[in-house]
């Protein structure tokens, strides 16, 4: 006797309820009808002796209908015995499950409040942002899993509430085959049943990963512009000069100012800015770049060829050391442009000396320092025994309106003007070069990032100015200073046979350092060349004079203002723009993560809801229950009442297997059996199983 007929004849020495036995059914009187299509329609599977008919009591064809029919056979001796109890079974602690799950949701809903409050504000430290960072990282790796567990127990319990009311196979499958993600996606492609139930778990499983990509992208660090409206000091090129009275008082600070400026590394000669952060004013005239419509021409930053008006640069005050700030500033500068008649020369040409005549000779004299000194050549220098001069500035002509003064006070003179020309001459290697000069009026475009400066736009001055042929160099007493104070500055204590550092620089600004070790050879050098580093060197040490205390990077230390009749300084109107460092909230990922967040809390309430309206157990999904009504388990024996992860902890030890339980016969019959060790009962391939 096989282990399933060992079972059912045991099973029919019972009676039956209501009425019914197992023997009746099994009765001469009971048909049983094959299934259409199955291929076994001709079979008389009512026959006692046929092996076709099944070993599971089927549903019979009744001549007449008893009191009771159930739909299918119940075994009673596999239930006999079994532990009666009450509905419902743990409702409330199932319910408290429902609600501890939703409070899983709370750190996200904190989450999310935390990227509210802190839109817009400014990021205080770096570990500030670091920490809300790490918290929302953290979220986005947990909110996948919290998600899949609050929204998977709420999926289960709507199977289990729709079972116990009625629902059709398809709609539990599709629910029941909907606990994650992945599965929810492959359920609705095996069953195929577009309906709306399907969109809505597609729909709810699809916040899981979005709600966790919203909590990685949800706050982020940008940068905010403040804007606001300073003023800047800077350095007015229409003070008065340090030449302008007759007396420099600074003469001390303004040689150190100009050695070293002459002296600056490459790096510094051509960047925007000078040894001392002030800012360089390019020389217009050389710009190849042209003017737009509003006459604004663009200058490259860095400036190829150093083509700056000079070597110093114009001071500015109270520029801030964070954001960018833009002002335009009004300066002024000499302006050399030699004639290309450039001529090696062996001797000083014959000066005349500066005295009590002035004026434009009609001879085109050129007066410059002069007169002789013991051991020194002619027209030398008479400043000091120790100046040797190596070079000579001389001017063709001055104004007549006095002897110190400055082009301002013609301002609303319209008489016309020709340029004075300067006469440069060296002694060594030594070349003559005539150069008009004049007065540059500009007005300048300055960006600063921090207090980093430069130039990045030029034009000519819009503003009323003095005629531009007029130049501050064209007074007596000015021109005189000047050249006697460069002169000292430059070739004091030099040797016989060596250059200035004012000579080097023209001849090559990188030899500047040699002054006293070399002398220089400027046969060679272009007009153009020649005529910029002139133009340099006389603006280095003329507006130098103003106050080589601000030019030394101390604008708002100078203490000369109240003795001046023009201030030292103008101020600027600038914008200056701050980027902030803030926190931005995306609000379309917020949205979303909230969405995901309610979405989850709700789920868990619903869980809630219809965790208290089941009255049956827990059925749906353990594997257990798959033993929950099969003969072919022996063990424990449970009631219909028992959850199904109750029977997995009190039965699971058990060793199951999917049989073939009727192996003698010719067509088998498969279900879930107890492995008891027992040969036999497997699959066979080519096997017919009911």
């Amino acid at each position: 006797m096989s282990y399933l007929q060992h079972r059912r004849h045991d099973s029919s020495q019972h009676s039956d309820t209501d009425g019914i036995s197992f023997s009746d059914l099994r009765s001469s009187s009971t048909s049983y009808k094959a299934l259409a299509g199955t291929g076994y329609e001709e079979l008389d599977l009512g026959d006692e002796r046929s092996s076709l008919r099944p070993i599971i009591d089927r549903k019979p064809v009744l001549s007449a209908s008893p009191t009771f029919a159930p739909a299918h056979p119940v075994n009673h001796d596999f239930m006999r015995g079994a532990p009666a109890s009450l509905l419902p079974q743990k409702q409330v602690w199932r319910t408290t499950i429902c609600l501890l799950l939703g409070m899983l949701s709370i750190p996200f809903y904190v989450l999310c409040g935390f990227a509210w409050h802190y839109h817009d504000r400014p990021v205080e430290s770096k570990n500030q942002s670091n920490s809300l960072n790490s918290f929302g990282n953290k979220l986005a790796t947990a909110f996948p899993f919290v998600f899949s567990l609050v929204v998977g127990h709420t999926v289960r319990q709507v199977g289990s509430w729709k079972l116990e009311r009625g629902t059709s196979l398809g709609s539990l499958e599709q629910i029941m085959g909907s606990l994650a993600l992945g599965s929810t996606i492959i359920t609705q492609v095996l069953l195929r049943r577009p309906n709306i139930l399907a969109l809505l778990l597609l729909a709810t499983w699809a916040l899981s990963p979005i709600g966790s990509q919203s909590s990685l992208q949800l706050l982020t660090v940008g940068v905010h512009p403040t804007m606001s409206n300073i003023t800047i000091p800077y350095f007015n090129t229409d003070a008065e000069p340090g030449f302008s009275e007759g007396d420099l008082w600074n003469g001390p600070s303004l040689n150190a100012l100009f050695s070293s400026s002459l002296m600056a590394p490459a790096s510094i000669r051509n960047s925007s800015m000078d040894l001392w952060g002030n800012v360089k004013i390019p020389d217009f005239s050389r710009l190849v770049s042209s003017a737009n419509s509003t006459g604004w021409t663009n200058v490259p930053v860095p400036l190829p060829n150093a083509t700056y008006s000079s070597v110093l640069g114009i001071p500015l005050g109270d520029v801030p050391t964070q954001g960018n700030t833009t002002f335009t500033i009004e300066t002024s500068y000499i302006a050399l442009d030699c004639y290309n008649n450039v001529t090696a020369t062996d001797a000083f040409y014959n000066y005349t000396e500066i005295g009590s005549t002035n004026g434009t000779m009609p001879n085109g004299t050129y007066y410059a320092i002069i007169g002789p000194s013991n051991g020194l050549p002619e027209n030398s220098s008479t400043f000091a025994s120790d100046v040797i001069r190596t070079f000579s500035i001389a001017i063709n002509g001055f104004y007549d309106d006095g002897t110190y003064g400055s082009v301002l006070e013609f301002i609303n003179d319209n008489r016309t003007y020709e340029p004075r020309t300067i006469l440069y001459q060296t002694k060594y290697g030594g070349v003559s070069a005539w150069c008009p000069i004049t007065t540059k009026y500009v007005e300048s475009a300055v960006e600063c990032a921090g207090t980093d400066c430069s130039v990045v736009a030029i034009r000519p001055s819009l503003l009323k100015h003095p005629n531009a042929n007029l130049t501050n160099l064209g007074f007596t007493g000015a021109f005189d200073d000047f050249c006697g104070y460069i002169m000292m500055a430059s070739s004091a204590l030099l040797h016989d046979g060596t250059s200035s550092a004012l000579e080097l620089f023209i001849g090559d600004p990188d030899s500047a350092p040699q002054a006293g070790l070399a002398y220089t050879n400027i046969t060679g050098i272009s007009a153009s060349d020649l005529g910029i580093r002139l133009q340099q060197v006389i603006n280095t040490y003329w507006f130098g004079s103003y106050d080589p205390v601000s030019m030394m990077g101390h604008l708002n230390l100078n203490m000369s203002d109240e003795d001046r009749t023009v201030n030292l300084t103008v101020n600027a109107t600038a914008t200056n723009i701050v980027y902030n460092e803030v926190y931005v909230l995306h609000f379309g990922w917020f949205f979303a993560l909230l969405l995901a967040t309610s979405t989850m809390m709700g789920a868990a309430l619903v869980g809630a809801f219809f965790t208290w309206q089941i009255k049956g157990p827990e059925i749906l999904g353990p594997c257990s229950t798959l033993l929950r009504d099969t003969p072919y388990v022996g063990g424990v024996k449970a009631g219909t009442t028992m959850d199904g992860l109750e029977r997995t902890r009190r039965e699971g030890d058990m060793r199951i297997k999917l049989l073939d339980v009727d192996p003698n016969n010719e067509v088998g019959y498969l279900a879930i059996a107890e492995d008891i060790g027992r040969p036999g009962g497997g699959l066979i391939r080519g096997r017919y199983y009911r």
